[in-house]
């Protein structure tokens, strides 16, 4: 890259792409990690944490495309990448989802 003009996208581009790594620590933070646990794979830590509520989120789930796109998009200082952690993360965040999906098709969120 030294020589090489970048495109305005391409600098919004690896801005972006900074702060996105930069954040996937607080996102893992917020996820239920332990396999044994009922609500691994939720990212609802006021749920499966601090046990301040009735019910998972659902809205919290979006996490999972920030895992996912970490595990798939290959660039310059992302660990995330191809990690197989990762992607075991991803699909226990799959698999929660329809365990918080009412009978309906609907999911809860700020009241069942």
């Amino acid at each position: 890259m030294i020589g090489e003009v970048l495109t305005k996208s391409q600098i919004l581009e690896n801005i972006y792409l900074e702060i996105a790594i930069k954040g996937m620590p607080r996102i893992l933070s917020l996820m239920s990690r332990e396999e044994f646990r009922p609500t691994y794979g939720s990212f609802d830590r006021n749920y499966w944490q601090y046990k301040m509520i009735d019910f998972s989120g659902s809205l919290f789930q979006t996490a999972t495309l920030s895992l996912a796109l970490a595990y798939n998009y290959p660039f310059e200082g992302n660990s995330y990448y191809n990690n197989r952690k990762i992607l075991k993360l991803c699909e226990g965040a799959i698999d929660y989802l329809p365990k918080i999906q009412n009978k309906d098709g609907s999911f809860n969120h700020n009241y069942p």
